[in-house]
């Protein structure tokens, strides 16, 4: 018997249809506590990225606009990765081709945020959360052929993680009189 198929479709900005990429998951290093800690906080993983997607498709290319000049990028494959590496998360493309994704997630920065929040569970699935969704924007997100400044694409994401009501509770409402719009992340 053939697997069932798990993608939902939604409509596009054209009045046909458009479906999620396939997601992936891959845990390097099962042992390792944040590994554990993603696993516990995260049971339906799944469920997690298909609707970071959504809503990130939703943000980028509301469905409200009849008349669309910019297709949604045609991306086959969304791999969330697993790892112990510094930093939060990157996103890049598969060394197979672009229209497949890897996003890249710190089991030591999940292990930071756990222990920092006084081993909170909440403000870790939060966080989870909040960072795929500012990541998977990078999948779906057009860039200017390279021409847009790097504030601007990251300012972007965290602007729909912040719409999603995902920021991290040391975001502010409105930057200082010294930061510039187009600076990133949070800021812009």
């Amino acid at each position: 018997m053939a697997p069932v198929e798990r993608q939902r479709k939604l409509p596009d900005l054209h009045g046909g249809q458009r479906k999620l990429p396939d997601f992936h998951l891959h845990a390097l290093r099962l042992e390792g506590q944040g590994s554990r800690l993603f696993f516990q906080h995260v049971v339906d993983p799944y469920s997690v990225l298909r609707d970071s997607s959504e809503r990130v498709l939703d943000a980028l290319y509301p469905r409200t606009l009849e008349h669309a000049e910019t297709e949604i990028p045609p991306i086959r494959t969304i791999s969330l990765l697993l790892a112990e590496i510094d930093g939060v998360a990157y996103t890049k493309g598969s060394d197979l081709d672009n229209d497949h994704k890897e996003i890249v997630l710190s089991t030591k920065y999940l292990e930071s945020v756990y222990e920092n929040s006084g081993k909170d569970s909440k403000r870790l699935k939060h966080e989870i959360e909040g960072v795929l969704t500012h990541e998977i924007v990078h999948v779906f997100q057009y860039d200017g052929e390279g021409s847009l400044p790097g504030g601007v694409i990251e300012g972007i994401a965290d602007w729909v993680r912040n719409e999603a009501h995902l920021g991290p509770p040391h975001w502010t409402e409105a930057p200082g009189a010294h930061e510039k719009w187009d600076a990133g992340y949070q800021t812009t």
